[in-house]
Order: structure tokens, then C-alpha cells, then sequence
């Protein structure tokens, strides 16, 4: 069980990495930047691509008649948030009247809301994870380690922020 706690809190810490990214691009700290987030997020539909992730690891998991109730709790919940963050974060953006302090403010209210929601889905995840067999748990505890090495988006972090050669102990 603490593995799966451990697990969850670095797909949060990582979602709250991914959500203030997008809260800098999306309140115009860098307008390329920003313009790249949003045709981003004008590109997927975040409701979407949860069904399709849903789908894959309800397959993977082979879920049985019996689980489907905790399942269904589970998903309907990470369904429900799909996407709310991403809103949130381009409702705030288009509000030019708000201060810098003010816009802060907004981005941790958001923020605090967002980490609500994720508890949310957490706490649904864990009554599924419970009610799976080793084999299954075995199985979504390396999906999940999966996604903590690929990013929350299952993609793998960019190459160009890393430094190509180690730095030369020698020189100084």
C-alpha cells in the first residue's frame, strides 16, 4: 500500500508541475509560449484521451465482472475531472483586468482546486487498486511507474533541456 501511496504522489507532483507550466504559459509569460499551449489545447480533447487511457488500462488490467463496480467509480471520477485544470488555467489567462498579485492568487486558487480534484481521483483509484488481484496490481503498479518515467502525459521529457556531455571535472 505505501508503494501505491508513493506512486500517487509523484503522478501529483508531476501533474503539478505539468499544471504550472501551464499556468506561466498561459498567463502570458512568454507570448510564444502561450500561443504554443493553446494551439496545444486546441488540438486534444482532454475528455477524450481519458476515455482512450481508460480504455487501454481497463484492458490491461483484463478488469472482471466483479471489479466493474469499483471500476466504474474510478472512472467515472477521473472523467469528471478530465480537462478542468486546462479550462480553468485558459479562463484565467483571458482575464487581462487582473493584477500580477491577483493573477498569482487566481493560479493557486486553481491550483488548491485542482489538487482537491486529484485527491479525488486517488481516493477512487485506491478503493479499485484494493480490490485487484496481485497479478492486476502488479500491472498498474508498473503502468504507473511507466508514467512517472514518461511524464504525466506518458511522453518523454524533451531532450534539449539536457546537458548532452558531463561537465569536465578538469577544468575550473
Amino acid at each position: 500500500m505505501k508503494s501505491s501511496s508513493k506512486i500517487v504522489a509523484a503522478i501529483a507532483a508531476a501533474g503539478l508541475m505539468a499544471m504550472g507550466a501551464a499556468a506561466v504559459a498561459a498567463s502570458g509569460a512568454g507570448d510564444c509560449a502561450g500561443g504554443q499551449w493553446a494551439a496545444r489545447g486546441a488540438q486534444h480533447d482532454p475528455a477524450a484521451r481519458v476515455d482512450q487511457r481508460l480504455s487501454r488500462l481497463k484492458a490491461e488490467l483484463k478488469i472482471t465482472a466483479d471489479q466493474e463496480p469499483l471500476w466504474q467509480g474510478f472512472a467515472e471520477t477521473a472523467k469528471n475531472q478530465a480537462g478542468k485544470g486546462l479550462q480553468a488555467m485558459r479562463e484565467q489567462a483571458k482575464d487581462e483586468g487582473l493584477t500580477a498579485p491577483e493573477r498569482m492568487a487566481r493560479v493557486t486558487d486553481i491550483m488548491k482546486e485542482r489538487l482537491a480534484a486529484l485527491q479525488s481521483v486517488s481516493d477512487a483509484f485506491n478503493r479499485l487498486y484494493q480490490g485487484l488481484t496481485p497479478e492486476q496490481r502488479e500491472i498498474a503498479d508498473r503502468r504507473a511507474a511507466r508514467m512517472a518515467r514518461l511524464g504525466l502525459g506518458g511522453h518523454p521529457e524533451p531532450t534539449r533541456h539536457r546537458d548532452p556531455a558531463p561537465a569536465d571535472s578538469t577544468k575550473g
